[in-house]
């Protein structure tokens, strides 16, 4: 998921609004100043595309698998 699109859902979904690429940062900042630098990279992976970072989940952590499950179960 790129910012921009993040940035869109958030508006669509929640009526809030970001001041840029820096609040996403911010939230990826906060993952590894309370988890380590470790977790937070082995859960998400980023690359720059264009002049945007793509978020992912890391596919290897194991979190996609447990997400699927968890809808699952709510739906």
């Amino acid at each position: 998921m790129l910012n921009e699109d993040i940035r869109q859902q958030m508006v669509d979904e929640y009526d809030l609004s970001t001041s840029g690429g820096q609040a996403l940062s911010g939230i990826l900042s906060g993952f590894t100043r309370k988890y380590s630098k470790d977790f937070t990279y082995s859960l998400v992976d980023y690359q720059w595309v264009g002049d945007q970072i793509q978020y992912r989940l890391h596919p290897a952590s194991g979190y996609i698998d447990e997400l699927r499950e968890r809808l699952e179960v709510v739906a």
